[in-house]
């Protein structure tokens, strides 16, 4: 009976939420889209080694006929398998850049061992195809409180002749991946159609929340920049992906095209929010609105998940019902 009593308190709670989800819905508008890979290359993930997630991603790319896209690469010290991986994006037209060698948080490390790392991976990326001196921190951090510390690493960056490899739409898709993993290691059947609709419709939701923070912000929707990972969800959904953003009004286009748009322009890349690009605009002008991506928030991602039938198996009558729910609704 307790059980039961659980069950229905969970059911009631997740057919709330999905209403509310609807509720809120963000206004739909086109927007031009870049899609970037950090972490390039990942090791072996849940479903793919390493090799065939780098062929699954070109190949999705090319079928799709995709504009070029970029991965930032921590080639961690170039040993063959790494940077032959990332030759062949580079020989499939797609843009190399620097996210350091070894993925070190500038918040944990001293600028100068910060700076060896973006060093050590320029010598490594240098001879690749379609590299570009544009750079990404991990994590996004740019130092956080230690003023001087950030300040040393973006004169370094400056100095070296690198543009800010920022965002304007920020996910959680290694945290779906990470799910999705824990979902395996369990020994649980994983539904890769069902992961695959809730991740695209994840994106294409976040996409249009940070669309309508810009409009708010400036006036007008700028090329956006999305920040993924080169991981398994990734490889596997990317033609879903690519056709749910086409079927949402969107256009993907080259990261070239991204700095061409005013909010690239270098004056934002010595902001300290400079990776995260609206928030830098915002701050400056002391704007009042406040975004607030629910696909930030890990317990919302959960419930959602629960709410889909995606973290049980059908066990209790709230597994039953959930995916039909959401269905209809999500």
């Amino acid at each position: 009976m307790d059980r039961l009593r659980i069950e229905y308190v969970r059911f009631v709670t997740v057919v709330v939420a999905i209403f509310l989800t609807q509720a809120v819905a963000v206004r739909v508008q086109a927007a031009k889209v870049v899609l970037s890979f950090d972490d390039a290359p990942l090791p072996d993930g849940w479903s793919l080694a390493g090799n065939e997630r780098t062929e699954r991603l070109i190949e999705a790319l090319k079928v799709k006929g995709a504009s070029p896209v970029v991965f930032y690469a921590t080639p961690r010290d170039g040993t063959g398998q790494n940077l032959e991986r990332l030759r062949r994006y580079g020989e499939a037209g797609h843009f190399i850049a620097n996210h350091t060698n070894d993925h070190p948080d500038l918040g944990s490390v001293e600028a100068e061992e910060f700076i060896e790392s973006i060093a050590n991976a320029d010598a490594l990326l240098a001879s690749l195809p379609k590299y570009k001196k544009w750079f990404r921190y991990p994590y996004l951090n740019e130092g956080g409180g230690a003023e001087e510390k950030a300040l040393l690493v973006k004169a370094y960056l400056k100095e070296s002749g690198y543009r800010s490899g920022y965002v304007t739409v920020e996910t959680f898709d290694w945290y779906i991946d990470r799910r999705i993993s824990d979902e395996a290691a369990k020994g649980n059947a994983i539904d890769e159609a069902a992961w695959i609709r809730f991740y695209v419709s994840m994106i294409v939701e976040s996409i249009e929340l940070y669309d309508n923070f810009a409009v708010s912000l400036l006036g007008r929707s700028p090329v956006h920049v999305v920040l993924l990972h080169e991981n398994d969800l990734n490889a596997l959904s990317l033609p879903e992906l690519i056709d749910g953003l086409r079927e949402a009004g969107h256009t993907l286009v080259s990261p070239e095209t991204a700095f061409s748009d005013p909010i690239a322009d270098a004056k934002w890349d010595q902001h300290r929010f400079s990776q995260r690009r609206l928030l830098a605009i915002a701050a400056e002008r002391d704007h009042a609105g406040k975004l607030d991506s629910r696909w930030l928030d890990t317990d919302y991602i959960d419930q959602r998940l629960q709410a889909a039938g995606l973290l049980c198996q059908g066990e209790y009558f709230f597994c039953a019902w959930s995916p039909w729910l959401c269905e209809q609704f999500c």
